[in-house]
């Protein structure tokens, strides 16, 4: 997904530095077992309109390819490890 007015490098980076935010954000309140909306996390996080849904949209896909990076480098270890 490409930003309005933004090179491509400079949107990664943005929703780079915004997805560490919302992990931060979502990490610290883990343990109290409420859900949160978008806008209760724009808000939380300081984000104004307009395209705060998209931001924090872009920023959570960031962190899913993130997680999902991390869940197959452990897989590709566990199964170089087995064939050893």
């Amino acid at each position: 997904m490409r930003f309005v007015g933004f090179s491509e490098g400079a949107a990664t980076d943005t929703a780079s530095m915004l997805a560490l935010r919302v992990r931060t954000h979502l990490c610290r309140i883990v343990g109290h077992a409420t859900p949160i909306t978008y806008q209760a996390l724009a808000k939380a996080l300081g984000l104004a309109p307009p395209n705060t849904i998209l931001q924090l949209t872009v920023a959570m896909e960031c962190l899913i390819e993130d997680d999902a990076a991390v869940e197959f480098y452990r897989a590709t270890i566990k199964t170089v490890e087995a064939d050893a």
